[in-house]
């Protein structure tokens, strides 16, 4: 597996640290259904 991305979530925000973290721990927001 040589730079395969997996996993793409673009916001229409900018996300605060503490978002980025919870991301990063996989305890940030799931998909939106819009």
């Amino acid at each position: 597996m040589n730079g395969l991305i997996d996993d793409v979530r673009i916001y229409s925000y900018v996300l605060s640290e503490d978002e980025i973290k919870a991301l990063y721990a996989g305890d940030g927001p799931g998909p939106t259904k819009d």
